[in-house]
């Protein structure tokens, strides 16, 4: 007789009744749909976007891009405490149950920098211009900066950690050189209250981040000896420059802190950066874009029909519905065990959906003719009868 080790929880889906859900990112984090859309479209992402020319959506679609966000569920309350401090937050409801406890925060229609680097060397068949590396490595370090004062360590960066958001969202003030593309850090579920280990080793991995940048996706990735790696290089390019730096920092028995590496690198990348381009041109901005969704995903989570699951006490919730009398528990609700009331009003379409659920469809017959709208969305019964 073989025994199985239990498996892992399964973090819970976003509550249908509020999002409609798009995809899985990973485990835990979904992209959704707001269930209800109360604002417009953001002009300003929308206009970018569209201008880029490198979304593959239609516009109907491109308009829809501002209201979606990423919902994550599970154990998010110290990711959440993080994006609160950075001011990331879109919403967060946390309860003593997981299927109540949720973050939302905003994506970014960027690429990591990871993706972003063999994008562009498999587009433009040459590596990212010394200027544009300048400019994310001034980004890297400032959002590093930027999460070090908030109080704590990110613990888990890599150049899939960093992601290029080149669109400005209305009522964005954060400063953008020449509307360069502003560096994120992303991922902070690792994320701990910052002590000088903790410190040490974001700045050791932010360092290996920049050094691989050079070596495998700047424009001198082709050309760069053997010697560069110990730091031993003759060259007046100010990125190799950089890169012997880096490897410098690296190499030095003492672990290198950012003000150490600001020291070091501040300077020359301020200067190489100002060689860059007065704006990004749309080519730039279209390897630099993200959609993170299709079309036929965006159409499918829009027109997503209602889904109902009845566990228990069906034949009451049909009668409920059909609006027949229905005898009331001592516990609550058509004998439910719940101390919650399902209201459910109808406008219109009763009949189609007392056909659904299991009755005749005769109560409102004539209303369907009349009123397309209305609907439930996201209705659940459970094994208790209770209804969400």
């Amino acid at each position: 007789m073989t025994s199985s080790s239990p498996s892992a929880p399964v973090a819970p889906h976003p509550p249908p009744p509020l999002f409609r859900p798009i995809k899985t990112l990973r485990p835990g984090t979904h992209l959704v749909l707001p269930r209800h859309i109360t604002t417009s479209p953001c002009p300003n992402l929308t206009r970018l976007i569209e201008y880029s020319g490198a979304s593959a959506l239609s516009l109907t679609h491109i308009e829809l891009l501002s209201h979606l966000r990423i919902v994550k569920t599970g154990n998010i309350r110290a990711e959440a405490r993080v994006l609160q401090d950075l001011d990331l937050l879109a919403s967060v409801q946390i309860t003593g149950k997981a299927e109540s406890t949720w973050l939302v925060k905003y994506p970014v229609f960027g690429k990591t920098l990871e993706d972003f680097g063999h994008a562009y060397r498999n587009n433009r068949l040459i590596g990212i211009p010394n200027w544009l590396l300048a400019h994310i490595f001034l980004g890297m370090m400032t959002s590093l900066s930027n999460l070090h004062d908030a109080g704590y360590a990110h613990n888990n960066i890599f150049a899939s950690s960093f992601v290029l958001d080149a669109y400005r969202r209305e009522g964005d003030v954060v400063y953008r050189y020449r509307e360069y593309p502003l560096v994120r850090l992303a991922e902070f579920g690792g994320c701990a209250e910052i002590d000088d280990d903790g410190e040490m080793d974001d700045v050791q991995a932010l360092l290996e981040v920049m050094q691989r940048c050079v070596l495998e996706f700047s424009d001198n990735a082709d050309f760069i000896g053997p010697a560069t790696y110990d730091g031993r290089i003759s060259t007046d390019d100010p990125i190799l420059l950089v890169l012997r730096d880096v490897t410098r920092l690296l190499a030095q028995s003492a672990p290198p802190t950012l003000d150490d590496v600001r020291d070091a690198l501040f300077d020359r990348l301020i200067d190489t950066r100002h060689t860059g381009p007065m704006y990004m041109s749309p080519t730039l901005r279209g390897l630099l874009h993200e959609d993170l969704v299709t079309n036929a995903e965006l159409m499918k989570a829009v027109s997503e029909p209602v889904v109902l699951r009845s566990g228990a006490r069906h034949e009451e919730f049909v009668k409920i519905v059909a609006g027949e009398e229905t005898g009331m528990g001592v516990g609550g609700f058509a004998g439910m065990r719940t101390g919650r009331v399902l209201v459910v009003r109808f406008r219109g379409r009763r009949g189609e959906f007392a056909r659904l659920v299991g009755g005749d469809g005769e109560a409102d017959a004539e209303g369907d003719a009349d009123d397309d709208e209305g609907g439930v969305d996201g209705l659940e019964v459970d094994a208790e009868g209770e209804s969400e």
